[in-house]
C-alpha cells in the first residue's frame, strides 16, 4: 500500500490549485477576487502551502495582479501577502505543544523563501507603485494604502 501525504497537505493544495485554475481561466473580476481572498488561508500552514505556491510560480501571478487595473484586486493581493508575510505564521497555536526545531525552522526557512520568491517577481516593486493611484479618500483604497505601508518596513528587514 502507498504511503499517503497527510490530510493537511491534501487540503492545503487545494485552495492554491483552485486559486490557480481560476486566475488562468477566470471569467469575472469578482471571481478572480473570490479566488484570492481564498488564498488567505494558506498562512495558516506555512510549512507545507509556501512550497507549493513557489513551485507554482504564485508570487509572480500576484505580482502581476498588483498592478491591476481594478483596485480591489491590488488591495486583495497586498492583504494576502500580508498575511502570508506576517511573522505571527511563525507562531503556533495554543493548543500545540511546544513544536520540534525542525519544525520552526521549517517555518521559517518557508516564510524566507516565499518573502525572497516574491521580491524576486517584483512584488516590492508593484506594490510602491500601486500607492500612486490609490485614492485616500475612498475608505477601501485607504485600506489598501495602510496595508501596503505596514508591511513595507517588515519586507526592508527580511
Amino acid at each position: 500500500m502507498e504511503a499517503r501525504e497527510p490530510a493537511a497537505a491534501d487540503a492545503t493544495r487545494l485552495p492554491s490549485l483552485t486559486f490557480l485554475a481560476r486566475f488562468r481561466f477566470v471569467d469575472s473580476e469578482f471571481g478572480l477576487l473570490s479566488a484570492i481572498q481564498g488564498l488567505l488561508v494558506l498562512a495558516s500552514a506555512p510549512l507545507l502551502s509556501y512550497p507549493l505556491l513557489l513551485s507554482h510560480s504564485t508570487p509572480t501571478s500576484l505580482a502581476d495582479l498588483l498592478s491591476h487595473e481594478n483596485s480591489d484586486i491590488a488591495i486583495a493581493v497586498i492583504e494576502v501577502i500580508e498575511e502570508w508575510t506576517d511573522e505571527e505564521v511563525l507562531e503556533f497555536d495554543e493548543d500545540e505543544v511546544e513544536a520540534p526545531e525542525a519544525e520552526e525552522e521549517g517555518r521559517r526557512n518557508a516564510l524566507k523563501a516565499l518573502v525572497e520568491g516574491l521580491v524576486e517577481a517584483g512584488a516590492v516593486e508593484m506594490a510602491v507603485a500601486g500607492l500612486e493611484r490609490f485614492n485616500e479618500e475612498d475608505e477601501s483604497e485607504r485600506g489598501g494604502v495602510y496595508h501596503t505601508m505596514g508591511k513595507l518596513p517588515s519586507q526592508s528587514r527580511d
